[in-house]
């Protein structure tokens, strides 16, 4: 009799295991963008369907999934997702509606296939331009004297280990005064040597 109850147990408990649903997993990352028009780009993978989750913390700060705190001040970020084998552009947001109010941090809630992601994470105003990753960003990021600093979680029932990828900058384009500058230095230098030039002609 015992024996049959130790048995039935076993199959109560193999049972019970079968029918729970899977465990969620939850990834934090953070990272500082080095300049304001800077991208991060967050690769993650699903190996089934499934609900996804995408939330940032830079902005208002607290605690991730890590149980890290993270601290307010970041940037007002722009969240975007898109299909790394495409580079198709699945979804976008840009600031999150709660209780009444805007919050500066955003978040996707988004089922979405198996397969591999790209998320990006820029900032206010460095929009992705078109509906293809390849299209880029505006290039119009601004800080507004906060901290480059962001953080995001990822969060899925079907997420396989995702790797990050070095933050993009792009590369730094004169100022206007810098223009100038290099102008009136062409510009000097051209006249010396055409100065130099004649008077060797004529001695």
């Amino acid at each position: 009799m015992s024996r049959i109850k130790a048995r039935f147990a076993a199959l109560l408990a193999t049972a019970a295991f079968a029918a729970a649903p899977a465990a969620a997993v939850d990834l934090s990352f953070v990272g500082t963008l080095p300049a304001e028009n800077g991208v991060a780009f967050i690769d993650f993978s699903l190996n089934a369907a499934g609900s996804v989750t995408l939330a940032s913390y830079g902005y208002a700060g607290g605690t991730n999934a890590a149980g890290q705190a993270i601290v307010a001040g970041g940037f007002d970020s722009i969240l975007t997702l898109f299909d790394k084998a495409t580079g198709a552009r699945i979804a976008q947001n840009d600031d999150r509606n709660g209780w009444g109010a805007i919050a500066y941090d955003p978040l996707l809630t988004l089922n979405l296939a198996a397969g591999s992601y790209t998320a990006a994470l820029s900032s206010f105003t460095n929009f992705s331009m078109g509906p293809n990753l390849a299209y880029g960003f505006t290039d119009f990021g601004l800080f507004f004297g906060r901290s480059g600093n962001w953080a995001l979680d990822i969060s899925g029932d079907t997420l396989v280990a995702p790797a990050i990828r070095a933050n993009t900058a792009p590369v730094a384009v004169p100022e206007p005064a810098a223009w100038a500058l290099m102008i009136a230095g062409f510009g000097l230098a051209g006249y010396a040597f055409r100065r130099r030039r004649c008077t060797v002609r004529f001695a």
